[in-house]
Order: C-alpha cells, then sequence, then structure tokens
C-alpha cells in the first residue's frame, strides 16, 4: 500500500477512519518503533471479530497522531470505549487513570464532516474549564461548556450548539457539549433552559451520538437522599440506569502514601498548618523552592484564616505576593479564575491553596505531591481530594488531619440494624439533620479518612487493603500498605509502617530539611504488618 500524505491532519485522520485491517496494520508497522510498543497489539488482536479490530486499530493510530505520539490507550481504555459503542457501560477506575482518554476515543471516530455531537454531563463550572481546555488543546475536538452563565443570545447557540434554520448545514457547530446537569431541566425560577429547550428539537435529538456522564458518583451522593439529608443537586438522579456493562479498574493509587495525624487542640488552632511551609526556607529563595501543597477544607472561613495566617508566616521576601491563597465558590469568577491559574502555573506564587470542594473533582494539578484533608470526610470526597496528588506518578503524599474526639467515637453506636442504611458501609451513627456537625457525620467505612480506622489501628496509623476496598485487579491484597508519619517530620528511609508513630506534633512536615523536595516513594516487601499475608509498605528517601 502506498501512504497518502495529506496536507493537513483532518484530511490524514479522516484517510484512517476509511481504511481496512490490512492498510491500518501497515501504519502501525509505521510508527511501532517511535511508539515503544505501548499500542495493546495482543489485545486488539484477541478481540472476537474483525469489525472490533478495526474500530480499536482505528482508535490507537487516530489518538495516537492526535496527540502527536504522546497518547495511546491502555487496554482497559480502549475496552471500556469499545463496549460503550454499543451499550451503556460504567466504568470505575483510579483518579488520573484516564477516563476523559475514554471519551476522547469515542469522538475521534467522527469523520470531520459528521454534524454528530457528543454531549458530556460534568458536576461543576471549574471542571468544565479543564475539560474544555483538555479536548480543545489536546485532542482537537471543538468543545464549549453549557451552564447558568452561558449567554442565551440566540446567534450564540446556533454558532456553537444548533441552528435551528431550515437546511443548516451545522458545521460550525461544535463536536462536543459539556453541560451541567441542571441545565437539561427548568431552572430554580420554573423556566425551561435554553439547553432543555434545544433537546426538545427533534432534529438536535438525531444529532447526539453519545451521551457521558462524568463523575458519576454524584448520582449517588448529591442525587439522593442519604442518611436522612435531603439531595442537595435533585438533577443528577435523573440518570439512573438499570442495565449498563461495568468496566472495572483498580482505583488504587500506588505512588500516593496515605497518612494521618491528629492535630493539636482542634482545626482552629492555626499553628497546626505551620508544617505545610518548607522549613528552614533557604536564604534568598523563591516562591518555586516552597512544593505546592493543596489543603481541603468544609469551612470557607476556616480557609480563608488559614491562607491568611499561611501568608503571614511565609518567609519576609514572600509576604503579600499570594503565597497562600483561599478558594471557595461563592468567590468572584475573576478570583478563582486567578487563583486556580497562580497555583497551577509552574511560575505561579501561589504555592499552598486553601480549597473547598470545588478544586476537587476531576481537575488536574500539574506537580502537586502534597495533599490533605482537614478533618474527617466521605470516603468517595476522601477518593477525590487524594486524587488530586502525583498525576505525573513520581510519588505523593496525602494527609487526613483529624480531632481528638474522632479517636474517641464508640464503634459500638454503629451498629444500630434497625436504620434503613444500616448494611451501608459509609453509614453514620443515626439520622443526620442539615446542619449535624462533624461528629455527627462521623462515618463507619473502609476509607483512610474513616472513624473506624482512627479507632482499630494499632499506634493511630492508617491501613489499606487494596485488594478488596480498593477493587485492585493489578495489585495483592494489602498492597498498598500502612503509613504514618515520623514525629520528627519525613525522614530518609522511614519506613511507613504498621509500627509506625503518629505523634500528636505540630511540626509534621517542617522536621525535614527540604519538605518534599528530593523525596521519593518506593514499596518494598514486607512481612511485619502481616494479616492475611505479607503486604506492601511505602518507605520515604532521599534522592
Amino acid at each position: 500500500m502506498a501512504l497518502v500524505y495529506p496536507q493537513t491532519l483532518l484530511q490524514f485522520l479522516d484517510i484512517i477512519r476509511d481504511e481496512n485491517f490490512e492498510e491500518l496494520l501497515v501504519r502501525l508497522k509505521v510508527i511501532k518503533n517511535g511508539n515503544r510498543g505501548r499500542i495493546p497489539f495482543m489485545f486488539i488482536i484477541s478481540l472476537p471479530n474483525m469489525d472490533r479490530q478495526i474500530t480499536a486499530l482505528r482508535m490507537c493510530l487516530l489518538v495516537y497522531y492526535t496527540t502527536k505520539g504522546a497518547e495511546v490507550p491502555k487496554i482497559l481504555q480502549l475496552h471500556a470505549a469499545l463496549e460503550s459503542i454499543s451499550r451503556n457501560t460504567l466504568v470505575t477506575a483510579s483518579t488520573g487513570f484516564g477516563k476523559t482518554h475514554i471519551m476522547a476515543l469515542l469522538m475521534l471516530l467522527e469523520k470531520s464532516t459528521s454534524t454528530r455531537i457528543f454531549i458530556t454531563l460534568s458536576p461543576l463550572k471549574r471542571l468544565q474549564v479543564t475539560q474544555v481546555v483538555t479536548f480543545l488543546e489536546k485532542y482537537g475536538i471543538s468543545t464549549i461548556s453549557i451552564n447558568q452563565d452561558t449567554p442565551r443570545d440566540i446567534q450564540y447557540w446556533r454558532k456553537y450548539v444548533h441552528d435551528t434554520r431550515k437546511n443548516a448545514t451545522q458545521l460550525s457547530t461544535s463536536r462536543h457539549l459539556i453541560v451541567t446537569a441542571e441545565q437539561l431541566f427548568k431552572s430554580l425560577e420554573g423556566h425551561w433552559t435554553c439547553f432543555s429547550l434545544t433537546l426538545r428539537e427533534p432534529q438536535f435529538r438525531k444529532r447526539i451520538a453519545h451521551i457521558n456522564v462524568d463523575e458519576v458518583h454524584f448520582v449517588h451522593y448529591a442525587g439522593m437522599e442519604r442518611f436522612g439529608l435531603t439531595p442537595f443537586r435533585v438533577a443528577w438522579a435523573l440518570f439512573l440506569g438499570s442495565e449498563y456493562g461495568l468496566i472495572r479498574g483498580s482505583i488504587n493509587r500506588p505512588t500516593v502514601i496515605y497518612a494521618r495525624h491528629c492535630v493539636i487542640g482542634n482545626f482552629d488552632v492555626l499553628e497546626n498548618y505551620l508544617c505545610f511551609i518548607r522549613s528552614p526556607f533557604p536564604q534568598n529563595g523563591t516562591a518555586q523552592d516552597q512544593p505546592r501543597v493543596l489543603l481541603f477544607f468544609d469551612s470557607n472561613s476556616l480557609a480563608l484564616r488559614v491562607a491568611k495566617f499561611l501568608n503571614a508566616h511565609a518567609p519576609p521576601h514572600l509576604h503579600n505576593k499570594g503565597f497562600s491563597r483561599h478558594y471557595y465558590s461563592t468567590m468572584s469568577p475573576e478570583y478563582l479564575d486567578i487563583t486556580h491559574e497562580s497555583f497551577n502555573d509552574p511560575n505561579g506564587s501561589c504555592r499552598i491553596l486553601c480549597a473547598t470542594a470545588g478544586e476537587s473533582v476531576g481537575i488536574d494539578h500539574h506537580d502537586v505531591r502534597l495533599t490533605a484533608n482537614i478533618g474527617v470526610v466521605d470516603p468517595s470526597d476522601g477518593q477525590q481530594r487524594g486524587g488530586r496528588n502525583d498525576r505525573l506518578q513520581l510519588g505523593g503524599l496525602h494527609i487526613t488531619l483529624y480531632e481528638e474526639w474522632a479517636q474517641n467515637v464508640k464503634l459500638d453506636e454503629f451498629e444500630n440494624k434497625d436504620l434503613p442504611f444500616a448494611s451501608d458501609p459509609d453509614r453514620p451513627r443515626t439520622f443526620l439533620k442539615k446542619g449535624s456537625n462533624k461528629k455527627r457525620r462521623a462515618e463507619d467505612s473502609d476509607s483512610d479518612s474513616s472513624v473506624l480506622q482512627l479507632n482499630t489501628e494499632e499506634d493511630g496509623v492508617t491501613r489499606m487493603d487494596s485488594g478488596d476496598e480498593l477493587g485492585s485487579d493489578t495489585v495483592s491484597k494489602s498492597s498498598l500498605g500502612v503509613t504514618g508519619l515520623h514525629e520528627n517530620g519525613l525522614q530518609d528511609g522511614c519506613k511507613l509502617s504498621s509500627k509506625s508513630c503518629v505523634r500528636d506534633s505540630a511540626r509534621g512536615l517542617s522536621g525535614t530539611d527540604d519538605g518534599l523536595k528530593g523525596w521519593s516513594i518506593s514499596r518494598s516487601n514486607d512481612g511485619s504488618n502481616d494479616v492475611d499475608g505479607p503486604g506492601v509498605v511505602g518507605v520515604l528517601k532521599k534522592g
């Protein structure tokens, strides 16, 4: 076969979309050496029929050339995309796994002249912003976000969403619409939204190729009544479905270790947070000498107070330069954009971000290797917050700070068999009410942030059995291991095992010479924490 070299990438990708199996194989051989064997070829040829093999090869080649060789799908990503073509599919995987990549594979199959569209339901505006950038810049897919801030101007909707005029070509409209769930229904004021009205157009519905529901755990955690609390985003409950294929990957993050630490007094004692500033700070050092730290709060006022406190205790030459900033949804959009960009910019002045949930769901932070929950949180929230850590897979640390009361909760209070949610592993002790405090909301579960673990593990150290709770299909039980903080900080060669102690020390990380810089996390076999067999424990080493 003579290879054709068109003038544009779009023409080249359209040729790939039309090629047969033999022609695709030739292209695969051309890129094989430069791809380091990453395309899962053995998986592809093991697929049950030729049509699936052709589609899988196309997906691999399309995303390879679109990303200039930077990406090819993993087996689980390819499997999920193939399954999603013909049936409803639920994919569970760890944060940072690449679920966005799965959506992109499906969209890249469409020819450049196609007018079919893809809809992704997304829960947060900040997440929408990052998703739009990813699809536009990484995959070259025309994408817009739709939420309550989207213009209602008819010309905007004709140009970017759907042109309702007769014989309109739709070629200028966006291929991908990222929509908040509430836009599918009536507004709080009782008016139909622009998008819900567009959905009533028969010609628009015919254009829909695929609907993705991102962060689908919002269906359960935000859309349904839980433990006596009314749902706070009822629109999500309307996406419940009964029949789907389950594609399940591990939610284990093997390069992130998990620790917890009991604060001195309570969270209002601001000296507890000094451990997140590098100490000692290099003389004449710049902001970039401070490792990025992402702290998650449930209280807006506490986030603000901690940010101001850390700013006041930053090196003098970094005062009044946004060294530490607060971030929560009630701030102005302009402030939120500036703060988010300052924290994510490698040369930005913001090095410590005191945030609420708005920065925890689905958002990639380039080089954050230290995250912390300020308080016991819902297991799903804990996974999302810890998932902002170590996106580059260089090794990271996720800490849960808790108050002493959490260790004094009586576990038998969780054993009320008469409660309708008695079988829920994340259950509280009793029904909750709006405004219930943290003690009442404390949950009994197998998450690293749970009260159950705080009261049952030796020496105040967290243990997670990844083979069970994390749904691992690649690592053995207990492989995530157990972690802790040394009383003098993170020290060279400090083994984080069930014999490690978490002391009541506010020093935390400040006892190290240089924060997390220069530290690496390795894994070693160790039988000292055997429960069901040898496990793997995290070890911090310098260099």
